[in-house]
């Protein structure tokens, strides 16, 4: 017992891991950038309209004026032609700064699709492991 590390306890232990590992029900996160948009009041629906496009939400509008200041959060993966769709829809009239916001589940509806897209990345086999393929039966 006095020489046991990792090099001989993990191979033991791999396959339980990776079952439980899958049986807790793992998802994955997806970074979310907050939008701040000032744009004329007459483009207030394209501005909607780009975000909701892009999987986004509305998450606070103020009137400044005869500007309307928009707080939107988008996922990063759909924001790479963002600012192209933004200077379309308003004619070039907006103006727009983007953060990091935070980190939220990938969609139920897109995580199968996104985990095989991975794995087939990676050189893995494009099926979902399942708990039931690391128990050995008995």
């Amino acid at each position: 017992p006095a020489h046991r590390g990792p090099a001989q306890i993990f191979p033991a232990v791999r396959n339980a891991i990776f079952a439980s590992m899958l049986t807790a029900k793992p998802t994955l996160l997806e970074p979310l950038q907050k939008l701040d948009i000032r744009v004329p009041q007459e483009y207030v629906s394209a501005i909607i309209a780009v975000v909701t496009k892009k999987r986004g939400r509305i998450i606070d509008m103020r009137e400044q004026g005869m500007i309307m200041r928009i707080i939107a959060e988008v996922p990063v993966a759909e924001s790479f032609d963002l600012a192209a769709e933004l200077r379309s829809a308003t004619s070039g009239r907006a103006f727009w700064g983007v953060e990091f916001s935070r980190w939220a589940p990938v969609p139920d509806n897109m995580l199968v699709d996104l985990i095989k897209k991975i794995r087939e990345r990676k050189g893995l086999p494009p099926e979902i492991p399942k708990p039931e393929d690391f128990v050995p039966p008995y």
